[in-house]
């Protein structure tokens, strides 16, 4: 199944949060988030305020809603800009306009061919 990317006009950096490099861990040993090599990706980034239930079942606000090319991970994190022009590459948060995702939703087509991946920050 492919990620449904025709809205997606508009580049993200994307920090996926673990991975092989940091060893599977998310977190070090002393519960600071860990984050692998940042990616671009291409995403449609709508700046709104909206409620969200979460999946232990509370409600938050979410600031951004965000259709991108690739499924992403909860936890990780997403910035509206290049790489080029990234301050901080290793500690995302450090970086004006970055934000964790709190959710990813993911809804097939009539087809279930394609999918769209909505991250919500």
């Amino acid at each position: 199944m492919t990620a449904i990317t025709w809205p997606c006009k508009q580049t993200a950096v994307y920090w996926p949060p673990g991975s092989e490099e940091t060893g599977g861990r998310d977190f070090d040993d002393y519960g600071k988030p860990m984050y692998s090599t940042p990616v671009e990706i291409s995403c449609r980034w709508d700046d709104k305020t909206e409620e969200m239930v979460m999946a232990d079942g509370t409600r938050d606000l979410s600031r951004a809603e965000i259709i991108v090319d690739r499924v992403v991970k909860v936890r990780g994190v997403l910035l509206l800009d290049s790489l080029e022009n990234v301050s901080d590459l290793n500690n995302p948060k450090n970086n004006d306009g970055a934000y964790e995702i709190r959710r990813v939703d993911q809804n097939p087509d009539v087809k279930a061919t394609k999918t769209l991946i909505r991250a919500f920050l």
